[in-house]
């Protein structure tokens, strides 16, 4: 008896998940079954399953609008850089400004608003005095 459990270990197979299993009950082979016993399924018998099915469904938990319309093409949103300026004229104008402003901090190398450093705080009292291999430990 061992032995046999041994071999049986032995032969290795490959280990599938439970979902990767076939389906071992279905209602054509319920129905099958109870055929063969003398038992016959109506329609009527079926019915719970359709109920089952029926309380899977997910319903929207918000009501739909029905009144509401979609957004046309025509009122989408301004780009962010077109906002504050009434032409194209001018948009060029204002952009042409802002490189002349950033030109002077670039010939300065100067900090601009995208140099922003965040400082890395590192506790003192975890990194003081911690220098304990070599000549530096004993002074």
């Amino acid at each position: 008896m061992k032995i046999e459990s041994q071999v049986k270990k032995a032969s290795t197979k490959p280990k599938l998940p439970r979902t990767a299993k076939k389906r071992t009950r279905s209602v054509s082979r319920l129905r099958n079954e109870f055929r063969e016993l003398g038992v016959d399924l109506d329609e009527n018998d079926e019915n719970h399953y359709d109920d089952a099915t029926v309380g899977r469904t997910v319903r929207p938990v918000k009501r739909m609008r029905m009144d509401s319309e979609g957004r046309v093409r025509s009122s989408s949103r301004v780009p962010r850089d077109d906002t504050g300026v009434q032409d194209l004229k001018m948009k060029f104008k204002a952009k042409k400004l802002s490189k002349i402003a950033q030109r002077s901090r670039n010939r300065l190398c100067k900090k601009g608003e995208g140099d922003k450093r965040i400082p890395n705080m590192k506790p003192k009292h975890l990194y003081a005095g911690k220098r304990s291999l070599g000549k530096t430990s004993r002074r």
